[in-house]
């Protein structure tokens, strides 16, 4: 959303037929699609089933079931999620935990199911 709110000079609303909007998360992709140099610097969260994950920088931490523990791997040596790094570097699971804890609760709930945290 926020590459389309750029590219068309809009502005995204904060309500919306009287409801308050959800605010747009993200960063526009812009400067990709001109060719220009590109560095992510919010996390990037997402959630499938019952996994969870956010990529920050060079660390993603992600869990593959809710009562699951979180693997960590460093994306500078290891995209192909080898080396599950989490037993080491406890402070890093606990800053990128926080983060995911944080963007979940900033989402709108829609079902009592919705929320694990």
């Amino acid at each position: 959303m926020p590459t389309l709110v750029e590219q068309t000079e809009a502005e995204y609303p904060k309500i919306y037929d009287g409801q308050k909007i959800t605010p747009m998360q993200g960063q526009s992709l812009l400067p990709i699609l001109k060719g220009e140099d590109y560095e992510r610097e919010d996390p990037l969260y997402w959630e499938w089933r019952q996994g969870q994950a956010v990529l920050h920088k060079s660390w993603k931490l992600v869990r593959h079931g809710f009562q699951k523990s979180w693997e960590l791997y460093n994306f500078d040596t290891d995209q192909s999620e080898i080396n599950n790094l989490a037993a080491d570097n406890q402070d890093k699971v606990g800053e990128l935990e926080t983060l995911f804890k944080n963007w979940k609760l900033s989402l709108p709930v829609f079902s009592e199911n919705q929320r694990d945290y």
